[in-house]
């Protein structure tokens, strides 16, 4: 029995408005005419666009300098050359094959006992459901299983034991993964290959003969990095269908690691220890409130996407350049196998906000105000009430905050890709910033107005209008 990922249809790809499943050959070979990948869920759509820029760059083995990453721009041969890399090595590429299964560990068979494919890849009652699948249909399809696998080699939860260990979680379950995006699925890809210089100890998963082991390993390079497996799995069929898996530690990657390989996360520095490890992803900030930690060019605590600075300097871009925001995070600390949050956003980019670091005295300043207005709708507002609210009318305010807050942070996020290209003008940046603060003030009243009307009384409603006058003058001084 063999399932060949090159000629299988086990990729989601949208190729105008529609979504079909393509093999690996297939997708370079129509690369021109497909839009973009398609998976389920923001998890296994970082896990795909990675694979395929790790079998892009072993293909070329580079690009290692700006010659060679311009000529591969204009290379109309691109997609043939992958894929008769790819058939160099399409016995790494089959789910099913007998001695050496893509991404699994034949050798764990007689070792680890079995865990029932709902079990391992989904959720139990007890913890959060972002991964969901009914009770009467405890299988996965094999497309579905060849993404679960990419999805577990680098963006599993912690917690979870099939062996005497407990692993960690992934390399790439916390912090949100930014992807410039192109015309076209082969310009997206071109756009996510950075500087590669490649080295001989340097392999991809596929290409090595001891690909699978146990216990902490620097990985040799980029490519092995990319395709780094944390976890040793073996699939279990019954028929055409994934029944059961089994699933052990794999190998660990030391502390900090991935700060010297990683292009696509921005990195905050621990100053205890001095390690750099991915921004985290805070479920309760919208991207806009990001925004300034994946862009920003310095700052001394942090570092954006490598991805950008790559491109500014090798590459004219769109102006502006359609950027993929794919954001994953887990509870941590002792909770790492409780799923939080994870989020598929976007965002137009102008070029001068990749290069201009002066830029960002505007961008601050917007986002500055934005949080200022947020807190109008926080508990502290009641400290501005000129007279004594009573108990109801308090908590019939305080239950409407948190709704209100979110309509403001909604409308923020409506309106923040339009004032990125406006602050992007210096020759307009101050004045459209004038107009930010009244724009955000004259919402925030909108959004008050049918909270007073609602209240029951004369008195309650002078109050409490009078109240949010003052939050919003505190907030726009």
């Amino acid at each position: 029995m063999s399932y060949s990922l090159l000629t299988e249809p086990w990729i989601p790809a949208r190729q105008g408005g529609e979504v079909k499943s393509i093999g690996l050959l297939q997708l370079f070979q129509s690369w021109n005419s497909l839009h973009d990948l398609c998976a389920a869920n923001p998890p296994r759509q970082i896990a795909l666009y990675r694979f395929l820029i790790a079998i892009a760059h072993a293909a070329f083995r580079g690009p290692a300098t700006t010659q060679e990453y311009k000529a591969l721009w204009v290379d109309r041969q691109l997609g043939d050359r992958i894929c008769e890399y790819l058939n160099q090595w399409a016995n790494r590429f089959d789910l099913l094959h007998p001695d050496r299964p893509f991404l699994q560990d034949v050798r764990i068979a007689t070792t680890i006992g079995q865990t029932p494919i709902g079990k391992a890849i989904y959720q139990d009652a007890n913890t959060p459901i972002i991964w969901f699948k009914p009770s009467d249909t405890p299988w996965l399809a094999l497309p579905d299983a060849t993404q679960e696998l990419l999805r577990m080699q680098s963006l599993e939860l912690g917690g979870r034991k099939s062996d005497s260990i407990t692993a960690g979680p992934g390399r790439w379950t916390q912090g949100r993964h930014v992807f410039p995006i192109g015309s076209s699925l082969r310009d997206t890809l071109l756009l996510n290959l950075s500087g590669y210089e490649a080295s001989d100890i340097d392999q991809p998963v596929w290409e090595k003969d001891t690909p699978y082991g146990i216990g902490e390993r620097h990985p040799a390079g980029y490519l092995d990095w990319l395709t780094y497996c944390e976890r040793r799995i073996l699939l279990t069929m019954q028929g055409d269908k994934v029944t059961h898996l089994r699933l052990a530690s794999g190998w660990k990657l030391p502390t900090g690691s991935s700060s010297t390989y990683d292009q696509h996360q921005a990195f905050r520095l621990l100053s205890k220890g001095q390690v750099w490890l991915p921004l985290l992803f805070n479920p309760q900030r919208q991207l806009w409130d990001d925004s300034e930690a994946i862009l920003h060019t310095i700052e001394d605590n942090h570092y954006r996407p490598k991805i950008f600075d790559w491109l500014s300097n090798n590459r004219k871009l769109l102006n502006p350049q359609p950027v993929r925001v794919l954001g994953f995070a887990h509870a941590g600390g002792t909770n790492t196998a409780k799923p939080l949050h994870w989020a598929d956003d976007s965002l137009a980019v102008p070029e001068s906000i990749l290069e201009d670091a002066d830029i960002w005295q505007w961008i601050e300043g917007a986002i500055t105000w934005a949080r200022h207005f947020g807190q109008v709708f926080t508990g502290k507002t009641l400290s501005y009430a000129p007279s004594p609210l009573n108990r109801g009318e308090r908590d019939t305010i305080l239950a409407q905050l948190p709704s209100l807050q979110a309509a403001l942070y909604g409308y923020i996020g409506q309106q923040f890709p339009g004032l990125l290209l406006d602050l992007a003008d210096a020759d307009r940046a101050q004045t459209r910033l004038q107009q930010w603060q009244t724009q955000l003030a004259t919402y925030s009243k909108q959004l008050v107005s049918p909270l007073i009307t609602a209240l029951p009384d004369y008195r309650s409603k002078a109050i409490t209008e009078q109240m949010f006058k003052t939050a919003i003058r505190m907030a726009n001084p």
